[in-house]
């Protein structure tokens, strides 16, 4: 691929995700409905100690309509979505929710 160089034959090994995702992410640049974006919306302390005090389907709610201020494609609507994680300090078991990861995966809800 003339765009692509590290999908050319070289002794470098990708899969099958790395690429479907690549050709998604590109498909979803082409087909964007969002011709001029607002600007980004920075995860500051402040805003993410905000979301913290939300129920989880609030705060997702309001992540997934700030991502798609910036992204709505067709692409988005069948392939992207949310996941929720979090991270527990072993030391001091303090739980602290992680921000949630857009990626290749249905949209549950």
């Amino acid at each position: 691929m003339k765009f692509a160089s590290q999908f050319s034959a070289t002794n470098e090994q990708h899969d099958s995700q790395e690429f479907l995702s690549f050709v998604l992410d590109g498909l979803h640049e082409d087909l964007n409905r969002v011709h001029i974006p607002p600007a980004p919306v920075e995860m500051t302390p402040e805003r993410e100690a905000a979301l913290e005090t939300l129920p989880p389907e609030v705060a997702s709610e309001k992540e997934w309509a700030i991502y798609k201020q910036r992204n709505d494609s067709f692409i988005v609507d069948l392939f992207q979505g949310q996941y929720r994680n979090r991270l527990e300090c072993m030391t001091c078991h303090k739980v602290r929710p992680l921000v949630p990861s857009l990626g290749v995966r249905r949209r549950l809800g």
